[in-house]
């Protein structure tokens, strides 16, 4: 990995390199039944898949709760929350959830988040991460953790998330 991304594909190149994510781990399934990671974002990419300012312009940020990270090969996005008692933590969101929504606003009107427009910027993040909605996932506590412990790959080069061991399951 370095300074500016990860794209899982482009790895299979340099398969020396690509050893840390290969290394040997419990998994209680295959990788194809944990969440796919197809890239982590960087900045000032060619391609604009994988350009984090691309990915805020794009997916913006949910009202300033989210900061796009990554996305998976399903389309789901990698955020850390900016805010609230889970800032700092790492989570998924279920793009199929907010991909039909024009914004923010539209996607709390949709599912019925009264008053979002008025929250504070951690009410929102407390309505966006409730885990009776389903739109977020959380993975780790930190990026550190998600970097060190949850991000592996196969040995086709397909990225993919193991829960840290400190979340509940």
């Amino acid at each position: 990995m370095s300074q500016n991304g990860l794209v899982f594909r482009a790895m299979a190149g340099y398969a020396d390199d690509a050893q840390q994510f290969l290394e040997e781990h419990e998994e209680q399934d295959e990788p194809s039944a944990y969440p796919d990671l197809r890239a982590l974002f960087g900045l000032a990419r060619e391609n604009e898949l994988y350009d984090l300012e691309t990915a805020i312009k794009e997916e913006g940020t949910f009202g300033g709760v989210f900061l796009p990270i990554g996305a998976g090969y399903g389309g789901d996005s990698y955020v850390v929350v900016l805010v609230g008692p889970k800032a700092g933590y790492v989570a998924s969101l279920d793009h199929e959830m907010y991909a039909g929504s024009e914004s923010v606003e539209a996607f709390a009107e949709e599912f019925e988040i009264e008053g979002f427009t008025e929250m504070s910027v951690e009410e929102k993040a407390a309505a966006l991460l409730d885990e009776n909605m389903g739109l977020a996932w959380l993975h780790a506590p930190s990026m550190s953790a998600f970097l060190e412990s949850c991000v592996h790959c196969d040995e086709d080069f397909g990225g993919y998330v193991i829960d840290h061991p400190s979340l509940p399951s």
